[in-house]
């Protein structure tokens, strides 16, 4: 799908836990000016009422996060940056859905598979600055989830994948901003906007 000038950029972050996705994503939305819209933003109220790792509370934090892109589409925002998980059917689901949006409102979907080297992926999970409700912690909760099948792009949209190993946070958000294009607010790397 061609992208049309004025109309907004949707850039999803997928990834296995502890890759880097919402430091990344931050810093592409201090970056470009587009409002953040974080999975765990919207699965932690969830999970205060459904078991985490449902498969009901995946589907209702499909259907909240689909509301939430469609009313940002809807808005005179120039994007967003979204994250993700990386479970195949849920993340599959809402991509398929932000698709689907994009299409309706004329808007490019791009989307970025964050991953990293196992040891670098280990130091990052357990790192003690890695907090949030539904955060995964340990090394036992990182396998188990590891074993599943992880989503790795739809046909038509295969994403851009990009190792984070060696990166700072803000050295692959550029790396992405500049892979794709995306215009910025003109901040220099390791600045925030300002206010």
């Amino acid at each position: 799908m061609a992208w049309k000038t004025g109309h907004a950029r949707v850039i999803i972050l997928t990834g296995w836990p502890g890759v880097g996705k919402t430091t990344v994503a931050r810093r592409i939305a201090e970056r470009t000016g587009f409002p953040l819209l974080d999975d765990h933003l919207t699965y932690a109220p969830i999970i205060r009422f459904l078991r985490k790792g449902s498969r009901r509370a995946h589907e209702l934090n499909v259907q909240v996060r689909g509301a939430i892109l469609e009313m940002l589409l809807r808005s005179p925002i120039p994007g967003t940056v979204v994250t993700t998980g990386y479970r195949r059917k849920a993340v599959g689901q809402f991509i398929a859905l932000a698709v689907d949006l994009g299409t309706a409102f004329e808007s490019r979907i791009d989307i970025v598979r964050l991953v990293c080297d196992w040891d670098e992926h280990k130091r990052r999970v357990t790192s003690p600055t890695r907090h949030g409700i539904g955060k995964t912690r340990t090394v036992q909760e990182l396998k188990r989830k590891m074993a599943t099948p992880p989503f790795l792009g739809l046909p038509d949209y295969p994403p851009l994948v990009i190792d984070t190993t060696a990166l700072s946070p803000e050295r692959c958000a550029a790396r992405i901003i500049r892979k794709l294009e995306v215009p910025t607010l003109g901040i220099p790397l390791g600045r925030t906007v300002p206010g």
